[in-house]
C-alpha cells in the first residue's frame, strides 16, 4: 500500500476511479477515461496510462529510435575502450506509469516512462524514424544491458 500512494493521490486528484486488489479507490467526476484490462485471471481495471509489468500484455505506439549506449567494461567511463551497444528505443506518444510487482525485486513502481527500451527477435530496422505500434510485455531494467528503466519484450 506504501508504494502505490502517490499514484492513488495523483489519479483521485485527477477524477479517475482505480480498483487495486482487494482495495477500492472511488471518487465522483463527469469525465470518463480510458481503460485498460490487464490479461490474467483476475484482472486489474487499470486507469489510463497505468499499467503492471509481465505477464500483461499491452500495445504501445511511438517513434522506434535506435541509440548506442556504452556497455562494459566501463559503461562509459573510458569511452575509447568500452563496448558500444545499439539499442532500439520506443519514444512513447504518452508516458506511463507501473505498479510495482512485489514478487520482482526489479519491477518497481514508477511514473512518468517516456522511453522503453525493446528487445525483439525480429528486424526493426526499416522502422527506425517511423511511427510504430509494438506489443508485448514489460519489465524493470536488471543487467548494465538494459538502458531505460523499463523494456519492452516484444513480441510483434
Amino acid at each position: 500500500m506504501k508504494i502505490l500512494y502517490p499514484y492513488l493521490i495523483k489519479i483521485v486528484k485527477g477524477g479517475y476511479c482505480l480498483i487495486v486488489s482487494f482495495f477500492l479507490f472511488s471518487c465522483s467526476t463527469s469525465s470518463t477515461s480510458n481503460t485498460v484490462k490487464a490479461e490474467q485471471d483476475n484482472p486489474v481495471v487499470l486507469v489510463d496510462t497505468l499499467y503492471r509489468y509481465e505477464p500483461n500484455v499491452y500495445s504501445f505506439t511511438g517513434i522506434l529510435k535506435q541509440e548506442l549506449f556504452y556497455g562494459p567494461p566501463g559503461y562509459g567511463e573510458d569511452t575509447l575502450n568500452d563496448s558500444k551497444e545499439l539499442v532500439y528505443i520506443l519514444q512513447l506518444d504518452k508516458p506511463i506509469s507501473l505498479l510495482a510487482d512485489t514478487a520482482s525485486d526489479f519491477n518497481d513502481a514508477k511514473a512518468n516512462i517516456k522511453d522503453l527500451q525493446v528487445l525483439s527477435d525480429h528486424n526493426l530496422k526499416e522502422d527506425i524514424g517511423k511511427k510504430v505500434s509494438l506489443t508485448g510485455t514489460l519489465f524493470g531494467a536488471q543487467t548494465g544491458h538494459h538502458f531505460t528503466e523499463v523494456l519492452l519484450d516484444a513480441r510483434k
